[in-house]
């Protein structure tokens, strides 16, 4: 995953991102493998859902807040794009969370 991000992304992520994305309940990466050639990593998506803080108002009508998506990055290797790859992972995520 590391080597597909930086071959991808114009900037390099620390070994920190990715233990916060494996050890916080609110953080995921999701991977996807190419299907003629299972070992071989063809796209991720991070994510992470964040929660508004509680509202100091009290109301009885009011809605709590919903909590946010933010996608910390997606990556899809040249040669798997066109297909619809990074949709489908960004949708995944955020069914998963």
């Amino acid at each position: 995953m590391l080597a597909l991000q930086d071959d991808c992304l114009p900037v390099s992520y620390p070994p920190s991102f990715y233990t916060v994305l494996l050890t916080s309940p609110t953080s995921i990466c999701l991977l996807s493998y190419s299907s003629s050639s299972p070992s071989t990593l063809v796209g991720c998506v991070s994510a992470h859902l964040s929660y508004p803080p509680p509202c100091t108002l009290s109301s009885r009508t009011a809605e709590p807040p919903k909590p946010s998506i933010y996608l910390l990055s997606l990556v899809v290797a040249p040669a798997a794009r066109g297909h619809g790859l990074a949709a489908y992972l960004v949708r995944s995520a955020c069914r998963t969370l």
